[in-house]
């Protein structure tokens, strides 16, 4: 009988889905099961699901339908149900689960099988990429790239009518530009890149000053405007991540003074990043750089002001992964994709962010894919 404890994922269950993919190689709409072993993987799926299960996931991966562990189509219904079978097919004594498993299942199992939550990441390698997720990655932050690309240059190609509001179509027939109308732009790109576009952020004035508002309504010129793509490959399901803030027409000298703040901070956060160096020393030299120009982080009225969030995070399966880049005392190891996106955030005098996806190196670090930092677009 294996000694080992195994590992139960549920599909369909926050982030074991992105771990299941990696372990596995399998994706599907519908839940399902995985469980990791000593010896083996294994996938629970539906006789629907098998054959392609059985084509895409990684070699040693185990491929059932609940029949053939044994379940009716009635018991087959209950996930619990098919952990147990599971479990005893492959002869494991003890089984761990990951903190966000569904805890009603977990309730359920307690009583019949010795299960414990994983005191450590599930898989902590995903923290270092290989050449191939590297590849993998790049090809969605070239997708951003086009999306920020067509995106700026609509903007720049806006009119400015005597409200400063941005136009943008043929005379007579112009209309206004809408954060709307740039965001449609950045998903039909990224479509055309096999790419999804979620929650992408086309933010002008005072809505740019909140980091995650996505933004709405009509643009105008001298405003500083945050874009922040972040998109998903549908073919491999690595995501990119870009942000950018520009400036139709002329910024005040205030503004530009942000800008030009927010760029310093990036380029010392940038010149930290080594193999070696804990990710705190990065966030401090971004934070060093404005507190050298003056830029306090700090509450006014009620709300929180300044450099108000970390200066980066992983990037991978998921949007957000390890290793945090902040004050999360992690070391960065070479193979490592991170985000480098200072901001700084003043209600009546805008916001501005700048963030790149880059790969720590043996010597440094390297742009997965560069993109042009231009604010005014005059």
């Amino acid at each position: 009988m294996n000694e080992l404890t195994g590992l139960v994922l549920l599909a369909g269950s926050s982030q074991s889905d992105t771990s299941i993919h990696y372990l596995s190689g399998f994706t599907a709409p519908d839940p399902f099961l995985f469980l990791r072993t000593n010896s083996a993987n294994y996938l629970v799926v539906s006789a629907m699901e098998k054959g392609r299960a059985e084509k895409q996931s990684r070699p040693g991966t185990k491929v059932f339908t609940p029949a053939e562990i044994g379940l009716t189509r009635k018991q087959s219904g209950k996930m619990g149900n098919q952990i147990i079978a599971l479990i005893e097919k492959a002869k494991i004594r003890r089984i761990q689960v990951p903190p966000d498993f569904p805890v009603g299942i977990f309730r359920a199992l307690e009583k019949k099988v010795n299960i414990s939550i994983a005191g450590k990441p599930v898989c902590p390698e995903r923290k270092v990429k290989t050449k191939e997720e590297i590849s993998k990655l790049r090809q969605s932050q070239q997708s951003a790239v086009a999306a920020m690309n067509a995106a700026t240059a609509l903007i720049g190609s806006a009119g400015i009518d005597r409200q400063n509001r941005l136009l943008v179509g043929p005379v007579p027939d112009r209309v206004f530009l809408t954060s709307e109308n740039v965001r449609q732009l950045i998903h039909k790109t990224l479509i055309d890149h096999d790419c999804a576009g979620i929650e992408t952020i086309v933010a002008g004035g005072d809505q740019a000053t909140d980091p995650h508002e996505r933004g709405h309504g009509q643009l105008y010129a001298g405003q500083a405007i945050i874009i922040d793509i972040f998109p998903r490959s549908e073919k491999t399901g690595y995501w990119g991540d870009l942000t950018r803030t520009v400036c139709r027409g002329r910024a005040a000298p205030d503004l530009k003074k942000l800008y030009k703040a927010v760029k310093a901070a990036q380029a010392a956060a940038l010149r930290a990043v080594k193999p070696g160096v804990c990710a705190d020393e990065v966030h401090l030299a971004a934070k060093k750089a404005f507190e050298q120009r003056g830029y306090e982080t700090k509450e006014t009225d009620g709300r929180h002001v300044g450099f108000i969030h970390g200066t980066g995070h992983g990037v991978g399966l998921d949007i957000h992964e390890l290793p945090r880049v902040g004050t999360s005392g992690e070391t960065l190891e070479i193979g490592n994709v991170i985000t480098i996106e200072p901001g700084l955030y003043y209600p009546g005098l805008g916001g501005v962010r700048i963030e790149d996806t880059i790969v720590v190196t043996e010597k440094g670090w390297r742009y997965l894919a560069p993109c042009p930092k231009k604010f005014e677009l005059l």
